[in-house]
């Protein structure tokens, strides 16, 4: 049950949408994209009375966001069973999956990034992503360019794998009939090195650009 009689805008909706498609939103990700123009204690006003009515949870995790000049993140939010039901009522064209998402902290910083990563990408590609019984090799993310209907493959690298790792994931995509490009982002030179040189056969010549 609510808690409170809170009146959900049309922001809120979007917010819980956003969330569910994301798994979960730091502080940040939500100010700058649904309060743009508002000021922290204003954000932080309005995240509370959601939290308060039990249709979104923050999580505590108190990692340190690189990317955003060792910003700590304080916690995260999630959608409860009461939010995923109110985004239900508001999306009836939308099969809406019930069950809270289990959160991952060992992926915590990926999936973090991953969200910045597709919020750039979503102005030019149409994101989706895809079930693990459609395809052997699942991608962080499916990006469909709107033109052409062409798919490619998203693959987010923060950490280094072993060279066979990389040589698997890439046979993997070459033999595969699902996609017609691959995107890696990567979080520095040696990982963009090592994949690339694996890719073009350079090896250890490979030069970037």
């Amino acid at each position: 049950m609510i808690k409170s009689n809170l009146r959900l805008t049309v922001r809120d909706i979007e917010l819980l949408k956003d969330i569910y498609d994301s798994q979960f939103l730091s502080f940040y990700q939500v100010h700058e994209k649904h309060f743009p123009d508002n000021k922290r204690p204003t954000v932080y006003n309005r995240l509370s009375k959601l939290v308060n009515a039990e249709i979104i949870k923050a999580v505590n995790v108190n990692i340190v966001a690189h990317h955003r000049k060792g910003e700590l993140l304080g916690v995260v939010y999630l959608l409860t069973k009461e939010g995923l039901r109110w985004l239900q009522d508001y999306k009836m064209t939308e099969d809406i999956n019930p069950n809270p998402v289990t959160l991952n902290l060992s992926c915590l910083y990926h999936d973090l990034l991953l969200t910045d990563v597709l919020r750039i990408l979503k102005g030019s590609w149409k994101v989706t992503k895809q079930s693990k019984e459609n395809q052997n090799r699942i991608p962080d993310a499916i990006l469909i360019d709107p033109r052409t209907n062409k798919k490619m493959a998203l693959e987010l690298e923060l950490t280094a794998k072993s060279e066979m790792r990389y040589r698997e994931i890439i046979l993997s995509y070459r033999t595969s009939a699902e996609f017609d490009s691959v995107l890696y982002v990567v979080k520095d030179i040696s990982i963009q090195k090592k994949i690339g040189g694996l890719i073009t056969g350079f090896n250890g010549r490979y030069e970037i650009g």
